[in-house]
């Protein structure tokens, strides 16, 4: 089974290890400034090893529905999917790590708007592969126009997600550790929409261009299968 995955997903597996080595590369090579012996959390060469871990984060739904495949227990299959869905908005979270792009001192700007470039672009196709993943589950249990409503939920949700992690602060986990504060934080969007204007815009923005380019590489897979050649 692990030598399945390996197989199928060598060229994501590829890119994660070329973006995490760029950024192991500016650690040990491209020295920023020397670091507190004390205060190894604010290490001005680690401001970037966050993107270790929320690559990380961004493979457990692709990881979870692969397990799906390899599990005949209805409840199990949804359980995982669930936690999946769950876990999704941490792929295309990597997207808004661009922020985090600055002018630093002896380090070439091209470098960090391509390192930050290369996570946010394996973020999205993580989520992109994550969604066939979970169309294709949904598809294979419910008629099409279920699935795509369903599919449409994620999406939204997943918009809420980014939202409540890049500005709030919250993590997947938090679901299980801090249900009433996550909760909560939530249900302040909906009570309270027109006092949450820029959180909305930034919701559904996410969740629109998540559909789009979930759209557009479904027409571009059609495409191929459908063409002479393929």
């Amino acid at each position: 089974m692990l030598l399945s995955f390996f197989r199928k997903y060598q060229a994501l597996l590829a890119f994660s290890a070329l973006s995490t080595g760029m950024l192991l590369f500016r650690i040990f090579y491209l020295v920023e400034s020397s670091c507190d012996p004390w205060d190894f959390y604010a290490c001005p060469k680690l401001r970037f090893i966050f993107l270790i871990w929320n690559t990380f984060l961004a493979w457990i739904p692709i990881v979870l529905m692969e397990l799906i495949e390899n599990d005949d227990g209805k409840l199990r299959a949804w359980s995982l999917f669930a936690l999946a869905t769950l876990f999704f908005p941490n792929a295309p979270y990597l997207i808004t790590d661009l922020i985090h792009l600055r002018v630093q001192l002896d380090i070439p700007l091209w470098f960090d708007a391509l390192l930050l470039f290369s996570f946010a672009y394996l973020g999205t196709v993580l989520a992109l592969r994550a969604l066939r993943l979970m169309h294709t589950f949904l598809s294979s249990r419910y008629p099409s126009r279920h699935t795509h409503a369903t599919m449409g939920v994620i999406l939204f949700l997943s918009g809420i997600g980014i939202y409540l992690g890049r500005v709030l602060r919250w993590n997947s986990w938090d679901a299980f550790v801090q249900p009433y504060g996550l909760v909560m934080d939530a249900f302040a969007l909906i009570r309270y929409p027109f006092q949450h204007m820029e959180a909305w815009l930034m919701i559904v923005l996410f969740s629109a261009l998540l559909a789009c380019a979930y759209w557009v590489w479904q027409q571009e897979l059609r495409t191929e299968q459908k063409s002479p050649g393929s």
